[in-house]
């Protein structure tokens, strides 16, 4: 599994000091990045240049049964991560959701797979917190803390496609000797905290996240660069709506065709280096407002 590979990488670089991950810093900054751990994509949501969040979106089809499809991480205020999850492949609902709890409209938009999720029809949907890689109110939670092997236990449930998260779960109840004090910490803290620590560096050049076990063994961090119109494009509209909540103002919505920058780096759970650079066509979209019995005819500047 890749999050053992990674666990012996984080295990044989304890005490290993920081400044070995400087080098992920970069001075071409992409627009927007994300960590790529097995089937799971890391978003990290970035306020005053610090990660406070992940959301992670699992690739469905490596799902089994009722396993979780996305996950919310939020960093707290003694540097220990929540675990929170939605049952449904919902991105749209789950974006919604978060850009109201952190009172941003405009949150993720960067991001080429969560900026467009949310359309008119979008319902939003509320996560449910989980402990132990399983939701809180979930029965087989005792069966976890009273298992003689809790991580064989999780791991267990992931297969036969339990409500837990693959990988993920598993991670939440193992642990990894932390190399500043005596003690053990989750393995999934000190995974968060060496992703986020190294998406800062990538899309700031600075971290405040402090990862004191730093494996660099992550996997891959997948940048992109800012959208660049196609020339001789133009912009489309593609559809306007209402929103309840503002009855007197319309929505423009709006495609223009372009290109953009993708490129791998850093480290695979295995410790091989990521490679990969290519150009791909992307559609830049973005909105407008006019009021309500006005017609859409000014695009984006």
């Amino acid at each position: 599994m890749g999050w053992r590979m990674w666990l012996s990488a984080a295990v044989a670089a304890a005490g290993v000091s920081l400044c070995s991950a400087g080098a992920v810093g970069q001075v071409n900054r992409p627009v927007h990045a994300v960590q790529l751990f097995n089937q799971w994509t890391f978003e990290p949501v970035l306020i005053g240049g610090e990660v406070k969040a992940f959301i992670a979106h699992a690739d469905p089809d490596t799902l089994v049964g009722d396993n979780l499809p996305i996950l919310w991480y939020e960093k707290q205020a003694d540097g220990s991560w929540s675990m929170w999850g939605w049952s449904s492949y919902d991105l749209g609902g789950a974006v919604m959701w978060l850009r109201e709890y952190y009172t941003d409209p405009n949150l993720l938009h960067a991001s080429p797979n969560l900026c467009c999720v949310v359309t008119p029809t979008t319902a939003l949907s509320m996560p449910k917190p989980m402990t132990d890689g399983v939701y809180v109110d979930d029965p087989i939670h005792q069966l976890i803390v009273t298992a003689e092997d809790p991580v064989a236990t999780v791991s267990l449930l992931e297969v036969i496609g339990w409500e837990a998260a693959p990988l993920l779960s598993t991670m939440a109840v193992a642990t990894i000797d932390d190399c500043i004090e005596t003690g053990e910490v989750p393995a999934i803290d000190q995974m968060l905290n060496e992703t986020a620590h190294k998406l800062e560096l990538v899309l700031v050049g600075t971290a405040i996240t402090v990862a004191d076990c730093f494996s660099g063994c992550t996997g891959c961090v997948k940048n992109y660069d800012q959208p660049v119109a196609t020339p001789g494009s133009s912009w489309i509209l593609v559809g306007e709506s209402t929103p309840a909540a503002t009855p007197n103002i319309k929505k423009c919505f709006w495609d223009r065709a372009g290109t953009q920058r993708v490129w791998e780096s850093g480290q695979k759970t295995d410790c091989s280096v990521c490679t990969g650079d290519r150009t791909v066509s992307f559609t830049i979209k973005d909105e407008t407002t006019v009021g309500r019995n006005d017609e859409c005819t000014s695009p984006p500047q």
